[in-house]
């Protein structure tokens, strides 16, 4: 069992950080203890709202992307989720979801613009999809919509774009 300290935040995964260290024999999360440190993120500027925070076992995931645990959305980017996808989601329902959502998704993918989607159970056949813009230092809530689960899965599967995926 190895310590690896991670200082990558430019890298995009945690395997391809121990291929860049010469650590690739370390092949889970379980064969290393990996020492991961949070960064602190507060955007000083008006209009953002601090809507929720990432749980600690996401690190592995958020810090060589963003080194933050802290998600922020804009008053722009509330107004478009609201606006574009009000009528398929109950905004105030998603809205009191979203912390826990942030905190212990059911599974996290990787999009295709590159950003992170956390998905929530939304109802018994829909994930709440929370799209999240993970720049160095920094994670910004950039929309919310509802998707069918099987469907979903479906897709994830076949792209490969499952990153993380909650054990219950």
């Amino acid at each position: 069992m190895g310590l690896i300290r991670c200082v990558m935040y430019n890298c995009h995964d945690f395997d391809a950080s121990l291929e860049m260290l010469s650590l690739d024999h370390l092949e889970t999360e379980t064969e290393a203890t990996v020492d991961l440190v949070w960064q602190v993120f507060k955007p000083d500027r008006p209009g953002v709202r601090l809507v929720g925070r990432c749980g600690d076992h996401l690190a592995q995931i958020l810090v060589p992307r963003a080194g933050v645990r802290e998600v922020y959305v804009s008053e722009w980017n509330t107004c478009h989720y609201c606006e574009k996808h009000g009528v398929e989601l109950d905004v105030q329902v998603a809205e009191t979801i979203l912390p826990g959502i942030l905190a212990s998704p059911a599974m996290i993918c990787e999009g295709d613009d590159g950003e992170l989607l956390f998905l929530g159970h939304y109802s018994d056949r829909h994930y709440l999809v929370v799209p999240v813009k993970a720049l160095p230092g920094e994670l910004w809530l950039c929309t919310m919509f509802v998707t069918n689960k099987k469907r979903f899965e479906r897709r994830a599967e076949k792209k490969g774009m499952v990153l993380y995926l909650s054990e219950e």
